[in-house]
């Protein structure tokens, strides 16, 4: 995985930088705050090959009856495909310095407005007509020096004026400037930014960094909405740049504590009606650390500032489009490559708590009594992890793995198989930010209709291990076999590196069984711990027993 980051280039660097940026949390009272989170359940991604069309994606666009992906892996920049069965109908776009050629492309100012779409390369902003048979070069224009640089991270209000944000500001200064590219004119500044910058920010200059946002702008009446990445803070604006509405949400205030605060909210996307955002919750080398199960939440607002809906997804998502008209989202992750996901917004599965003692997680219907003692976990409690499907004693000390506000899925659908999943965490040792704990999860998986292949799981999970580029072994054996059932054990090491560069080394097991049709996964590692708790793992799984409901009342 790590070595197909690496190709992503500036694109990553732009992502990452994004994502983890730091900053304080939001005091100011007149702030709106809402009060409640809506569980509106899961996002079931269904997967679609994308072959070698596609190499190293970096942005999807979407319009009525096409979507263009940005390319940086082939001589072609763009590719644009049919809706809604993502055949490629053409490829346009080479890097150099020709006229109708592009020395980079600023994926900040990727953007579509009606047919066209608005592309900033170098020192020039161009519009590109997307066409049924080929894309039609439009005007440029010459981007003009303001503040310290060429104005840049443009957004279009309409074919003259843009905004974009103010990299050089300063305490109390504006945050955006609206300028006019035909008359290289600064039309109007807005926004504010504190007076004073963070305790761990840098300083004078960098505010832009101290407190970084992604904008989005209505489609139709040129309405803004901010979303910063580490404070709890929402901003909208009207077309002129005057401040509308100021958002947060209490159940996730907390006070600041140590060196890094959870990151909010990245990668907004706005139609005429909703703005689809994800929220994330987490710092970012808890991110790092469980970027095999770390699962994000895709936020709906509407353009007053109500959050509609708030689904927990099952991929984390690095870029994505949504189309109202089709009910679908269309997303990549850098954690997976050759694979576009699609969710289809009419199938969500709508949530159904585990039952289980101790359990983390809220939902707006828990009484404030319950969700307040649920907040406070006893270290050495004995906690049973327990559903429809299965029920098993933690080790001492063990619990759910959640995003604040998570509330536990029943199951989900995935390669013609019914999935129910848990992950459970160790205690997390102080010293350690990093790979400081071990991880256990189970899965119990039920085929749809064809009959149990243990053995095809098998193969598929072996590719997929060996697929990924920070694998170090693999070794696979079968531990028993009947004539009515098969049991294997995988043993894998990986290597993980932090954000400092730093690599680790984790251990890890997954064993997997046939029973009474179904398949049980379990998977345990750990970078530092894994022998410390192998054993009480090992004892955590004997414990484990099934129950006889299946998923779908079957």
């Amino acid at each position: 995985m790590f070595k197909y980051l690496k190709n992503y280039g500036l694109s990553i660097a732009i992502f990452l930088s994004a994502l983890f940026l730091l900053s304080c949390q939001s005091n100011d009272s007149s702030k709106k705050l809402i009060r409640e989170l809506p569980d509106s359940g899961s996002l079931i991604s269904k997967e679609i090959a994308m072959d070698s069309t596609v190499l190293i994606p970096s942005k999807i666009l979407v319009y009525p009856d096409k979507a263009v992906i940005l390319d940086n892996g082939k001589e072609s920049l763009f590719k644009v495909f049919s809706l809604p069965d993502f055949s490629l109908l053409y490829s346009f776009g080479k890097l150099g310095e020709g006229p109708d050629e592009f020395s980079y492309v600023n994926v900040n100012s990727l953007q579509e407005k009606g047919d066209d779409m608005v592309v900033v390369s170098g020192t020039k902003l161009r519009k590109i007509r997307m066409e049924e048979e080929g894309a039609v070069m439009g005007e440029s224009v010459k981007l003009f020096k303001s503040n310290s640089g060429p104005v840049n991270r443009l957004l279009m209000l309409n074919d003259s004026t843009y905004i974009c944000d103010i990299f050089d500001a300063i305490p109390g200064g504006p945050e955006y400037q609206m300028v006019n590219l035909l008359s290289a004119k600064e039309v109007a500044t807005f926004g504010k930014y504190p007076e004073q910058s963070t305790n761990q920010g840098s300083g004078e200059g960098n505010l832009y960094q101290d407190f970084g946002k992604s904008t989005v702008i209505n489609p139709k009446d040129g309405r803004l909405a901010a979303f910063y990445f580490s404070q709890n803070q929402i901003k909208f604006y009207n077309p002129k740049g005057e401040l509308l509405k100021e958002i947060g949400v209490e159940a996730l205030e907390k006070p600041v504590s140590g060196e890094e605060l959870d990151l909010f909210w990245v990668e907004p996307y706005a139609t005429e009606n909703h703005i689809y955002v994800m929220f994330v919750g987490k710092p970012k080398s808890e991110i790092m650390e469980e970027f095999e199960t770390f699962r994000p939440h895709m936020e709906i607002w509407d353009w007053e500032g109500n959050l509609l809906e708030r689904y927990t997804m099952d991929q984390f998502l690095t870029s994505y489009a949504v189309s109202e008209k089709r009910q679908k989202i269309y997303g990549f992750s850098y954690f997976k490559e050759g694979v576009l996901f699609e969710y289809n917004l009419k199938d969500a599965v709508r949530s159904s708590p585990l039952i289980g003692k101790n359990q983390k997680g809220t939902s707006p219907e828990k009484d404030k009594k319950t969700e307040k003692q649920d907040q406070i976990i006893d270290p050495n409690s004995e906690i049973i992890a327990e559903n429809d499907y299965y029920k098993m004693k933690l080790p001492v000390g063990w619990n759910y793995t959640a995003v604040r506000g998570e509330v536990k899925k029943d199951y989900y659908e995935s390669d013609e198989m019914y999935i129910n999943k848990a992950t459970f965490k160790s205690p997390k040792r102080e010293e350690k930010s990093f790979c400081g704990d071990a991880s256990l999860q189970v899965k119990i998986l039920f085929p749809k209709e064809a009959a149990l292949d243990i053995g095809s799981h098998l193969d598929k999970m072996v590719a997929d291990y060996r697929s990924n580029s920070s694998l170090i072994d693999l070794k696979v054996k079968e531990i028993g076999s009947d004539e009515k059932s098969k049991s294997y054990r995988l043993n894998y090491t990986n290597q993980l590196v932090d954000s400092k560069g730093v690599k680790y080394t984790r251990q890890n097991e997954v064993t997997l069984f046939e029973r009474e049709n179904r398949i049980i996964q379990t998977f345990f590692g750990s970078c530092d711990v894994y022998e410390h708790y192998y054993e009480e793992v090992q004892e955590a799984l004997a414990t484990l027993t099934l129950k006889d409901a299946f998923p779908n009342g079957e």
